[in-house]
């Protein structure tokens, strides 16, 4: 006759969430399963900052755009002529996520979330002291790069942490913070700062975000 054993948990620790969470041991500094006593909370709270950190892109998005002059004057050229540095930037988006796509595997959960976030900042605390204009399209396709790789391994994450209908919920919070995080940008630039402390600031909003997430 089969025997059923109970699985018991200690008193502080809840059932492990959903398979996918902690796939490697070596990403259990990582893992979402190490803090929250009740699962649901765990997932909510990683969701969260994950839909946070996509819509901190439409704040840059924006950023780039307003600031582009005053990159222009601090490499030596004009703004009309720099602007293709959105197009390098779109070569690295296609990049990054093309990456993803191809070696899932390997680039894949929160350390490729959490890396490519910290890639990022560094590009924005960057941008600011370019004096040049190929160090502009190095950093901004860098930039499209790490988001690129963030975007799809975001989205992937939050499927993989949500099921049924809640999915497509979650996703749909996923796509919409990249628009309305844009009013981000306006507060920033009531508050009077230069272009150098608007980067500063959102960047440091990316770091703050990394900092919650790896906290969780």
């Amino acid at each position: 006759m089969a025997t059923t054993v109970a699985t018991e948990y200690p008193s502080n620790r809840s059932p492990s969430p959903p398979a996918g969470l902690c796939k490697n041991s070596w990403m259990d500094p990582f893992c979402i399963e190490s803090l929250y006593k009740n699962a649901e909370q765990k997932i909510y709270a990683v969701s969260s900052t994950v839909i946070i950190l996509n819509g901190l892109y439409g704040t840059v998005n924006v950023l780039i755009g307003f600031s582009l002059e005053d990159i222009a004057d601090n490499v030596g050229t004009t703004s009309t002529d720099l602007g293709v540095v959105f197009v390098t930037r779109f070569a690295g988006i296609i990049a990054g996520m093309s990456t993803v796509i191809s070696f899932e595997p390997i680039f894949s959960g929160i350390p490729t979330i959490m890396f490519m976030q910290v890639l990022q900042a560094l590009c924005l605390f960057a941008i600011p002291f370019c004096t040049n204009v190929v160090e502009v399209h190095i950093i901004c396709f860098l930039f499209g790069l790490a988001y690129g790789m963030y975007q799809v391994s975001g989205a992937s994450y939050l499927r993989t942490l949500h099921q049924g209908a809640a999915k497509g919920i979650w996703m749909t919070y996923y796509l919409l913070t990249y628009c309305s995080f844009a009013v981000v940008l306006a507060f920033i630039q009531l508050s009077g700062i230069d272009f150098v402390d608007e980067y500063m600031s959102v960047g440091g909003m990316y770091m703050f975000s990394w900092f919650l997430l790896f906290m969780i």
